[in-house]
């Protein structure tokens, strides 16, 4: 077990891919990084559940640490934009469930399975209409839940293309879907 110095010896070790530096920091601030996550959500599970994604994407993302930056601020970023992500995900279901609450659970029955496929190849017929950077943005934001930000970093493009893509998609896919249609796509990528 390696013993380090100080953040910045940690940090370096960190980015050079050295997982006992990852486990410095988690002993490190564990603790305050959850008080933190609590106070503004007041939910112990999801506090526990948001320390456990930020370490592993402070170990995902590590290559993106800034040396000459604290790590510490950078650990509590990460924590508190993965936070937000999550409220607002949880916001966005909550949103489209009450706008239709009559839509019932999907069960094993064979109707629901064939209406449930259906819907998804309808949707990935739509989908190949986009042009494959539209496609590659729709799918990371709401296939695979990345952030604007995530995207933005994984396809090595702006925040506002990302913005401009998810828009046309968006607008793109209320022109060719019905209302019921775009509810239930709703609905699908989010479960």
């Amino acid at each position: 077990m390696e013993l380090f110095t100080n953040d910045v010896h940690a940090a370096q070790e960190l980015k050079d891919g050295n997982v006992e530096a990852l486990g410095y920091f988690y002993r490190l601030y564990e603790r305050q990084v959850y008080q933190f996550l609590y106070t503004y959500c007041r939910d112990q599970d999801l506090a526990e559940e948001m320390i456990q994604c930020t370490f592993i994407k402070v170990w995902e993302k590590r290559n993106h640490l800034d040396l000459s930056k604290s790590a510490k601020n950078w650990i509590y970023t990460m924590a508190k934009n993965l936070l937000i992500d999550s409220l607002r995900q949880t916001k966005r279901q909550e949103k489209v469930w009450s706008l239709h609450p009559a839509i019932p659970e999907q069960d094993d029955s064979t109707h629901n399975q064939i209406i449930y496929a259906d819907y998804q190849r309808m949707i990935a017929s739509v989908l190949m209409k986009l042009p494959k950077r539209n496609q590659e943005v729709f799918d990371l934001s709401r296939g695979q839940q990345f952030s604007n930000k995530e995207i933005a970093d994984q396809l090595n493009i702006s925040l506002k293309a990302v913005e401009k893509h998810l828009t046309k998609t968006l607008r793109f896919l209320r022109g060719v879907l019905k209302d019921e249609q775009l509810l239930m796509l709703l609905i699908l990528l989010h479960l």
